[in-house]
């Protein structure tokens, strides 16, 4: 009898130990990643009047993700992020405040939703032109591909050691709690901290689409080029087979908002016209 008991002991010891490990990070209390992706849609920005692709964009994704449907949508504005790093991930505080640009803060925050919140991403120049919710991949991350249709991969394309992009962290879908958001928080606190000199030439390696990269294994799904596509908005780069452009506004490496009007008007009309 004694003996029953001391290994319903170690045995009860082993369950338990398992269940706290893999549950816990060091930060906190982590759980399993949930295996649906939540039908939420988030951005970031501040107040609007946005520019004129900007607009028409976020337009694209209310109309198309309607709450009949049973979608959120969620507009993060700079105070809504600070208050995610200082609430839910204070670990990551210390980072934060090194960030020297704007853009690192908000590539970063990505994750850090992704990671507590779940469900679609999606920057403030991509437009969509139909429903995708059905064909995501429930379990893990689904994140757009950062090689274009016509990239040469004989040439390095897709190698981030080269600084090329294998995914972009410009549309990603994801249930809530999956490891790879904060794998990516840790690889970014740790460039961080290894002294390197944090500048724009580098946004893209510490927070962005080449940090993503590095992380890049079969657990995650990368969105097929044909219908994630990335380019300017006319008609040779979407097509019927289209449900998300990415138009690359590139507004956070300083361009003048006021000038999207003129120079790129003809895709503003060509918005118009759909």
């Amino acid at each position: 009898m004694i003996i029953l008991i001391i290994i319903l002991i170690i045995i009860l010891t082993l369950i338990l130990g398992i269940v706290i490990w893999g549950g816990v990070t060091n930060w906190g209390f982590i759980g399993k990643s949930d295996n649906y992706i939540p039908k939420i849609i988030h951005q970031t920005a501040e107040k609007p009047p946005y520019n004129d692709i900007w607009d028409r964009c976020q337009k694209s994704w209310l109309k198309i993700f309607t709450k009949k449907k049973g979608f959120e949508y969620k507009m993060w504005k700079d105070e809504d992020l600070e208050n995610l790093v200082k609430n839910d991930f204070p670990r990551f505080l210390d980072i934060w405040e090194k960030y020297p640009y704007k853009i690192n803060k908000i590539d970063i925050a990505r994750y850090m939703i992704l990671y507590k919140y779940g469900g679609i991403y999606a920057d403030m120049d991509c437009y969509c032109f139909k429903d995708f919710y059905n064909i995501l991949d429930m379990n893990r991350p689904n994140i757009i591909s950062g090689v274009p249709i016509d990239g040469d991969l004989s040439k390095g394309w897709g190698d981030p050691n080269k600084g090329y992009e294998i995914i972009q962290n410009s549309l990603m879908a994801s249930p809530k709690k999956h490891k790879f958001w904060l794998d990516a928080l840790n690889l970014s606190k740790k460039l961080v901290n290894s002294g390197i000199k944090l500048t724009k030439d580098n946004v893209k390696e510490i927070t962005g689409p080449i940090l993503i990269s590095k992380l890049y294994d079969k657990n995650i799904n990368k969105l097929p080029v044909k219908n994630f596509r990335i380019g300017p908005f006319n008609s040779s780069f979407y097509n019927q087979d289209t449900f998300v452009l990415h138009i690359q506004t590139g507004l956070w490496d300083g361009d003048n908002i006021d000038s999207i009007k003129k120079t790129r008007k003809n895709e503003i009309a060509e918005m118009d016209s759909i």
